[in-house]
């Protein structure tokens, strides 16, 4: 089955009836080059930032690697492995405060800032530009976006195999969701 947490939703209305259909998202030209870091804005490329130490009170983001730092608990079911995982670092005095008043609204697991930096680079260094950034602008700038998803499907293999594939992809997780609600009655 499809995580949802990392596809694209498209919502298909015939009639006053409605349909969800989903993408895997690195199957779609936005989120592979956002991945590549190829369509950020120029600043995220000297971003002062992008390091443990924050001005923010908390910092929340992506815990990559989650399983990997804390294999015990999950084994022991504390926490659920597919289940996307944020976190939230404590960077002053008062974010700490902060945290401590609204803990009740989280499932909180203590762990180390170290661990979580290891796998999210942004937490090391900025953002390191791709080789072919320059190359998406220039088409992006002289053809729109049109130009940009083009490129991306030609290099995906050409629209009939591009059409195929996500073709195919959606009639597996419409399967998989048929399933699942069949599971749930």
């Amino acid at each position: 089955s499809i995580r949802r947490s990392f596809c694209a939703r498209i919502d298909l209305q015939r009639g006053k009836r409605t349909s969800s259909l989903y993408l895997r998202s690195h199957e779609l030209s936005y989120y592979k080059y956002f991945l590549e870091s190829a369509i950020y804005r120029e600043n995220c490329y000297q971003c002062p930032y992008a390091r443990l130490e924050r001005a923010a009170d908390l910092t929340i983001g992506d815990y990559w690697g989650v399983g990997e730092y804390h294999a015990a608990q999950i084994t022991a079911d504390d926490m659920k492995h597919h289940s996307d995982w944020s976190c939230i670092l404590v960077n002053t005095d008062k974010g700490q405060r902060l945290l401590t008043q609204s803990a009740e609204s989280f499932d909180l697991i203590p762990s180390q800032a170290a661990w979580v930096a290891a796998q999210n680079h942004q937490l090391q260094h900025p953002s390191r530009k791709s080789d072919n950034r320059e190359s998406l602008l220039k088409l992006y700038h002289t053809q729109g976006y049109h130009g940009v998803e083009a490129a991306y499907v030609r290099a995906a293999g050409g629209k009939i195999r591009y059409a195929v594939r996500l073709l195919r992809q959606i009639r597996r997780n419409r399967k998989a969701h048929m399933n699942n609600e069949g599971r749930k009655a």
